[in-house]
């Protein structure tokens, strides 16, 4: 993973998590998602178990692989679990 990468997720990914009340109580929503793209071995899998570990209070619907087609389906299950 080239330098900065895994900081710059995390600043958008852990940093939203982090302001979460202040981001809801100035109308703000916090549906996100996070797509992660690259050949196998470049981490994406280890960064995502990285980010679940720490936002343990957060939904998380992953696919990887062949299950791309299920994105939609991912999704409304994602929503639904809000």
């Amino acid at each position: 993973m080239p330098a900065g990468v895994l900081e710059a997720i995390e600043a958008q990914v852990v940093g939203v998590a982090r302001h979460r009340r202040r981001l809801v109580a100035s109308g703000q929503h916090l549906k996100r998602g996070v797509l992660l793209h690259g050949p196998p071995g470049t981490g994406k899998t280890h960064t995502l178990r990285y980010l679940m570990s720490v936002l343990t209070d957060t939904t998380v619907v992953m696919l990887s692989g062949d299950a791309l087609q299920l994105i939609a389906p991912a999704v409304s299950i994602a929503r639904a679990l809000v």
